[in-house]
């Protein structure tokens, strides 16, 4: 021990070696060091080689020891300068190639090497080296221990990769991979694993759930399940369960573990796959049934030759290779070889290639077991990488997908009957023709179901007791095969002891003993009846279906099928109404098929459909009968709204004509009041006749708004100036006011706007005694053109009692409905007034208050437009006049009025407006005058004895040549939506309703006539 307590290996001085100490014999010490020593003097000189260091260089210690430098020896040591020796002797030397793990334990030095061992290969090495001393402490030389580590080397190199390999399946597989214990937390899960249950990391999930059967599982009592059975046989296989992920949502997994125990305990591995969509696949086809078997799977990893280097347990039981058997076989020995036509380092490549592109491979490969058999299998296939993100090899994950090509062969076979289900429900419920849609119903089922012959029969029952069934439609692959002339089966009635004794024919059966007659009562004669086996009848009516092989039927049943050539068939009831109508039948004659309950519950539907369509075609026959009621109804009502106003206009026109002939002649004070008084009271008349057939109109649906560009402002005025003769009679005034930047120029309906705001001024003026009315207009823009418009109509008058707000706008209503009323009306002003304004894209509404007025609001949708200045619009018709230029000659005009006090009236008018005319009284006689003579207008009423106008109109037009024909002015005293377009129709040129004042008849005339034409005085030759 030295001074400065570091121990030291001490000699004694003089230059000796140690070989020549016979009485401490070092030699024979150090040969039993297991690890190779040697030692130097501070010349280098080797003076100690033991037999460790001999069989390590290959060097004697009799060929070394005393006779040279030690670098004698640099051949085992690769050309390394310095050696540990040399560093521990010289701190400072500079080392030309590292050592590994280089340690410095004092005066001490260690190291790792990398040795060639005289051409024996590479080995690793382990040295220590130390100073060697004398007595008094003097440096004399160094000593070295080195051992062989290669195979230690070579187990922690092993070790890495065999870390490293399952590091990369455990991360990179695309299955589920755990570890977990009975206490209820996970050891470790991959990445896989944790975004299966919606957690972004391993470390995440493993933190989170400390309890898998109450956190992950949604019945925990799966768990303890699983635990039980995976004890008692050791491990679990196609374990399935319904779990939950982080954020609640439920799916299903197939769970596959084993129990594992080694130097941490007892723990459980396995892995999980999400057989989510398989289960919703299987409750699609078995529609609830049990689900298809479980599918294995297997996890296979390849090196990058597609040899075998990882076989799991799963991967034995499917292909039948044990885990032994496989390793070291190539992936494509696992491939039915008719499949895999490449060599196999040429499928590995383009799998890798597919996985560089896409980030894995996926394909459906036919694999084949040990024992030969050949198998459908689903392979994805992703890489694996070291920690240098190198590819090392293959993952793949295989599953036996045989059951799943099954199932969607079934998927296929039920999406064609699904499919002809569809296209025969469409069929039944767009198809007028019933009988077209049932045949074409039968054929598709009849294709989609491939059976040989499908019927449709209605239950029936002959006079007797005996039940029959009859034949309404049938189709069949082959039109010989047919149920139509089989004698045999009209002479063989069945008796049914269920029917009462009184005779149904062509009657809907129904429990109640009641009867529904036939849907085709005109084929029933044609119909071919057949017997209806008692059982049947029974199993029907209770809705169940009849299916099975026509060898396993009763024996009485099993002789009517083999005369038929049936081998097997299914019958589905039809109802209708709730109650059994017939039944479908489809025969397999060629084959004995075994229907399932997924054919019979998709054919349910379909009857369901056709007994829906006859249902359907009795409803229809139902609301047909019920619509021409109402047709007729509506007729009734419209004619004798029709009748009405032409019973109360014509005496009306005499009236309001007469009168306003009178106000023309000279006339004393009293005689005119006594005249304004007619006028006022018809106008009132005429009025209360207007709001009837407005509200008709409106209450029918039948009125139509124009669209035209329009004066706002003029609406305004006009409709006020109706309202001043009335309003200055009780000083009141008449204002209106218009919002700065409101559209004045619209598109729109005048004459309603007119009629809304003449509806409101009206009411405004006549509840008002002393104050103003004023009209107020504003509007906003929506988008585009478009503005909502607003109106209010204020007035000063009695206002409306609170109590009586909700009765304004009701139809034949209002606020005071005493019969000792101050003021009248009919009480559908504001009923029309709404309508309207709600069909101008508006609403209306009223605020007041008793005493104080009321101010009545509403608003339209209209689109701005453009109007031309009112120079243009005078030039314009003074160019439509003929410059200006009033035409002298008269028109030749013919009244046909079959009224006598009429007639009178509109041919003083036209004397009035300075024309002639002539007259008749009906349609016949209007034809008798054109054959006399050419006109150029007729006033032509429609309605007259004989031949109406209509008729007449259309002769004329027909008979006579354009060029001879007359203008037809329609004056009639239908006043109803539809009334001026018939007229049209019917060839007349214009309108005009009774009462016709005198005015609207200057401007009618005026804007015909008069009109220049030749003397002609046949009618064409087509007349």
């Amino acid at each position: 021990m030295s001074e400065d307590g570091q121990k030291k290996v001490i000699i004694s001085k003089g230059s000796v070696t140690l070989a020549e100490m016979d009485f401490i014999q070092p030699s024979r010490i150090i040969d039993f060091f297991p690890d190779a020593t040697l030692a130097i003097d501070l010349n280098g000189k080797v003076i100690a080689w033991n037999n460790a260091m001999a069989d390590l260089t290959g060097i004697k210690a009799q060929n070394i020891l005393g006779k040279g430098n030690y670098e004698y020896a640099l051949p085992f040591y690769n050309c390394r300068r310095p050696i540990l020796i040399d560093l521990v002797l010289k701190p400072d030397a500079k080392i030309e190639s590292e050592y590994r793990n280089l340690q410095r334990n004092g005066i001490s030095i260690s190291g790792e090497a990398q040795i060639s061992s005289f051409g024996q290969g590479v080995a690793y090495t382990w040295g220590k080296a130390a100073p060697l001393y004398d007595s008094s402490g003097k440096i004399i030389g160094a000593i070295e221990s080195i051992r062989d580590i290669t195979e230690r080397k070579q187990i922690e190199e092993d070790l890495r990769r065999s870390r490293e390999k399952y590091h990369n399946i455990f991360e990179n597989s695309i299955m589920g991979i755990y570890q977990s214990v009975q206490s209820g937390r996970y050891l470790s899960v991959n990445p896989a694993f944790a975004r299966l249950f919606g957690y972004d990391t391993p470390e995440e999930l493993i933190g989170s759930v400390t309890d898998i059967g109450r956190q992950l599982y949604t019945n925990p009592s799966d768990r303890e399940r699983a635990i039980r059975t995976l004890k008692e046989q050791g491990f679990l296989e196609r374990f399935e369960l319904e779990v939950r992920r982080r954020d609640g949502a439920a799916f299903w997994i197939s769970m596959n573990t084993i129990i594992v125990e080694d130097e941490n305990g007892i723990h459980y591995d396995g892995t999980v796959e999400d057989i989510t969509e398989r289960k919703r696949a299987e409750e699609k086809i078995l529609f609830h049934a049990s689900v298809l078997d479980q599918v294995n799977n297997a996890v296979i990893t390849t090196d990058l030759c597609g040899n075998i280097v990882y076989w799991n347990k799963f991967a034995e039981k499917l292909c039948q290779w044990t885990a032994k058997e496989a390793m070291g076989k190539n992936i494509s020995e696992i491939i039915a070889p008719e499949k895999v036509p490449e060599k196999p380092i040429k499928i590995i490549q383009k799998i890798l290639a597919e996985i560089r592109k896409d980030g894995h491979y996926e394909d459906e490969l036919s694999a084949s077991r040990k024992d030969g058999s050949v198998f459908p299998a689903s392979c994805t296939f992703s890489a694996v990488t070291n920690i240098n993100s190198e590819t090392i090899g293959l993952v793949g994950v295989c599953v036996d997908i045989t059951d799943r090509i099954k199932s969607e062969k079934a998927i296929q076979n039920r999406d064609l009957l699904l499919g002809g289900v569809a296209v025969a429900t469409n069929i039944l419920l767009t198809e007028r023709d019933l009988d077209y849609a049932i045949n074409q119903t039968l054929e598709l089922l009849g294709l989609a179901t491939g059976s040989d012959q499908v019927y449709l029969f209605e239950c029936n029952r002959s006079g007797g007791a005996e039940s029959l069934a009859d034949l309404r439609y049938e189709w069949a692959q082959d039109s010989a095969a047919t149920l139509k002339g089989n004698s045999d089966l009209q002479d063989n009635g069945l008796q049914e002891d269920v029917f009462p004794d009184n005779e149904f024919r062509n009657d809907v059966i129904r429990d109640d003993g009641a009867r529904d007659s036939c849907l085709h009562d005109d084929i029933c004669s044609a119909s071919i009846c057949h017997p209806l086996p008692p059982r049947w009848y029974k199993v029907l009516l209770k809705g169940h279906s009849i299916r099975g092989l026509a060898g396993e039927f009763p024996e009485s049943e099993k002789a009517i099928l083999q005369s038929q050539n049936v081998k097997s068939l299914l019958v589905i009831p039809i109802t209708v109404e709730g109650q059994l109508w017939g039944f479908i039948r489809f025969d397999d004659c060629h084959s004995e098929r075994s229907w399932t309950g997924i054919d019979g519950a998709i054919l349910h539907a379909a009857a369901s459909s056709v007994g829906g369509a006859i249902a359907r075609r009795r409803l229809e026959n139902e609301l047909t009968k019920a619509k021409e009621n109402a047709e007729l109804a509506a007729k009734a009502k419209s004619d004798f709204l029709a009748n009405m106003s032409h019973e109360i206009r014509t005496p009306m026109n005499a009236v309001i004509g007469l009168a306003d002939l009178l106000m023309e002649t000279d006339l004393t004070d009293n005689q005119r009041n006594y005249l304004e008084i007619i006028q006022s009271s018809g106008d009132s008349l005429l009025s209360v006749i207007n709001d009837i057939l407005d509200f008709s109109k409106v209450d029918s649906g039948k009125m139509e708004l124009e669209s035209r560009p329009l004066d706002l402002r003029e609406c305004v005025k006009n409709s006020l100036n109706l309202m001043r003769p009335i309003a200055s009679k009780k000083n009141l005034e008449l204002k209106y006011a218009f919002d700065e930047g409101t559209p004045e120029a619209i598109i729109g309906d005048p004459i309603r706007i007119q009629q809304v705001l003449i509806n409101l001024l009206s009411n405004a003026v006549k509840f008002t005694e002393r104050g103003a009315v004023s009209v107020h207009i504003s509007g906003k823009k929506l988008d585009g053109t478009c503005h909502e418009f607003s109106f209010s109509v204020k007035d000063t008058g009695i206002g409306i009692p609170e109590d009586k707000m909700n009765r304004l706008f009701q139809s034949f209503t209002q606020v005071d409905s005493s019969t000792t009323r101050r003021y009248g009306g009919t009480g559908l002003g504001l009923a029309i007034t709404k309508r309207l304004v709600e069909m101008m894209g508006g609403k209306i509404w009223v605020e007041s208050k008793l005493g104080n007025g009321s101010t009545f609001y509403f608003t339209i949708s209209a689109n701005a437009a453009f109007l031309k200045p009112p120079s243009e619009i005078r030039a314009d018709e003074t160019k439509r006049s003929g410059n200006g230029k009033v035409r002298s000659h008269p028109l030749r005009i013919l009244i046909a009025e079959d009224n006598a006090v009429n007639r009178l009236v509109i041919s003083k008018m036209l004397t009035k407006l300075g024309y002639q005319a002539d007259a008749a009284t009906n349609g016949k006689e209007v034809l008798q005058y054109l054959e006399l003579k050419q006109y150029d207008v007729i006033l032509m009423d429609v309605q007259m004895p004989e031949m109406d106008g209509f008729e007449a109109a259309k002769i004329i037009r027909r008979s006579w040549v354009p060029e001879d024909q007359p203008k037809i002015i329609a004056i009639t005293a239908h006043a109803l939506e539809g009334d001026r377009e018939k007229c049209i129709r019917a060839g007349m040129d214009d309108y005009i309703s009774k009462p016709v004042k005198l005015e609207d008849l200057r401007v009618v005339l005026e804007s015909y006539g008069p009109l220049q034409k030749t003397d002609s005085r046949q009618p064409s030759a087509g007349k």
